[in-house]
């Protein structure tokens, strides 16, 4: 999923633009692409975001700036044939006054500061990378008309994850493993409670639910070492 968007803002702007210093310009915003990202993975370190939660995040942080540039170029998909429920933001923009490349990185840098739980140590990342662009001479104006589309991309996006029950989940009941030989239960040496067991409530992004790719049903327990879950259950032990 990160991967993905990684993959689509790299196509930042690269529409067909003829000029040397045009080029260029996009060549650096792509190469910003993945330090803001990795800004990211800092703060949610910093955390401790587990797996499913940081897949969440990443996706919501860098959905703005995938729906931005996808609505410029012809050759992106947009986000609502891709996204289950969600809907593409459509804005009226000023392509003279737009820097499609800044808003982009800064979008996704906005995106962390608004969704990460510590998402207010992003605000150091902000300012700094303005303060580049600005002494690359990306002019002040296409800096603060981009940085208000940014935002609006941003808010867009919050308001379509506010849907996806997250927030149910701190609600639901703890879940306590069962006494059983055949049940989970936390092991040594962190005793770690199980990862997010009711994450099946929140909204797929791609899927349509999670009855769409039904596993095959797991391998009867059995302490029989004869039988088919003692020889895989020993081959992980091996």
């Amino acid at each position: 999923m990160k991967r993905f968007f990684l993959g689509c803002c790299l196509a930042l702007a690269l529409t067909g633009r003829a000029q040397t210093d045009k080029q260029n310009q996009d060549k650096q915003y792509q190469k910003d692409v993945q330090p803001a990202v990795f800004a990211l993975t800092m703060v949610m370190m910093h955390d401790v975001v587990n797996p499913p939660a940081a897949a969440r995040f990443y996706t919501y942080s860098t959905l703005g700036a995938y729906d931005l540039i996808s609505s410029l170029s012809g050759g992106l998909p947009r986000p609502s044939a891709i996204f289950h429920q969600y809907k593409d933001f459509v804005i009226e923009i000023d392509k003279k006054k737009l820097d499609p490349g800044f808003a982009a990185v800064y979008s996704i840098l906005e995106g962390g500061r608004v969704f990460l739980p510590s998402g207010y140590m992003l605000e150091k990342d902000l300012a700094e990378y303005e303060a580049k662009c600005r002494k690359r001479g990306v002019p002040s104006q296409k800096i603060d008309y981009s940085k208000e589309i940014a935002k609006k991309y941003v808010q867009h996006v919050l308001d379509f994850s506010k849907g996806d029950r997250y927030n149910k989940l701190s609600t639901m009941v703890r879940y306590s493993p069962k006494n059983q030989d055949w049940s989970w239960y936390p092991t040594p040496p962190g005793y770690m409670d199980a990862v997010e067991p009711h994450w099946k409530i929140i909204r797929p992004m791609f899927m349509d639910s999670s009855q769409q790719f039904k596993p095959k049903p797991p391998v009867p327990f059995s302490k029989d070492t004869t039988s088919e879950f003692h020889k895989l259950a020993y081959e992980v032990y091996k």
